[in-house]
């Protein structure tokens, strides 16, 4: 899954951290008088008691929510003709995506996210089926971990592999390397660029892109040096 993805699955997870912390913080302090009548004006303990208990349950929902909405995205995005529902059931989605990925998502990784969603089905519809209790802080890897990727990203980032050999022999010096570098390099996202960078050709211990340019310094440094040399 991509950072972006996963940075909006973890801002769930901390708004629930606060949440809790906050409804925790007025718990231990109500009765020491600490808390400005202004604060909780309407409100009795007996409601952060409730809050305190159903808080999971309505994170978990929201989570799982955001992960749908993930889905949706990255269908719309990678497989622009596959037409969604807009009221595409959740198993729908997950199964979909998971049969689109190289490799298909395994079987016992898609159990584990309908899992989840088997139990914010139950938390949304308490009299339907009952399902096994998950919980926040457990499943949210779960959810993390999902492998969704982007296939043309996949076909992008071989091709930058591609070029850094093809370079890697060329004058680090030569106009063409530089251009060629800088554009795709502009066209990368900051996974891409690391990837790139890093990018190793078997056997060789430096990556490419830094062997081409520790040549091109080293050669610089040479350069340098006979010019010295040569002084009078």
């Amino acid at each position: 899954m991509s950072s972006l993805f996963i940075q909006r699955l973890r801002a769930v997870r901390n708004e629930y951290d606060a949440a809790r912390e906050a409804i925790a913080y007025v718990n231990r302090n109500w009765q020491k008088h600490n808390i400005p009548a202004s604060m909780t004006e309407g409100l009795t303990p007996k409601h952060f008691t409730n809050a305190a208990e159903s808080l999971e349950a309505v994170f978990i929902i929201r989570l799982f929510s955001t992960f749908e909405g993930i889905l949706k995205e990255h269908l719309a995005k990678n497989h622009p003709g596959i037409s969604v529902p807009e009221d595409a059931r959740a198993v729908w989605l997950i199964d979909r995506v998971s049969t689109l990925q190289t490799p298909h998502i395994g079987t016992p990784l898609r159990n584990e996210v309908h899992a989840v969603r088997r139990y914010r089905n139950f938390l949304v519809h308490p009299s339907g089926a009952v399902a096994a209790r998950v919980i926040l802080t457990t499943h949210l890897p779960r959810l993390q971990n999902f492998p969704i990727n982007s296939p043309t990203r996949l076909i992008r980032r071989r091709s930058y592999f591609e070029i850094a050999v093809k370079l890697k022999n060329r004058k680090p010096t030569d106009p063409e390397v530089t251009a060629r570098i800088l554009k795709r390099i502009e066209e990368m996202t900051p996974e891409e660029v690391i990837a790139f960078l890093e990018y190793r050709t078997p056997g060789i211990e430096e990556t490419d892109m830094t062997g081409m340019f520790g040549r091109s310094t080293k050669n610089g440094h040479q350069a340098a040096a006979k010019r010295r040399d040569a002084k009078p």
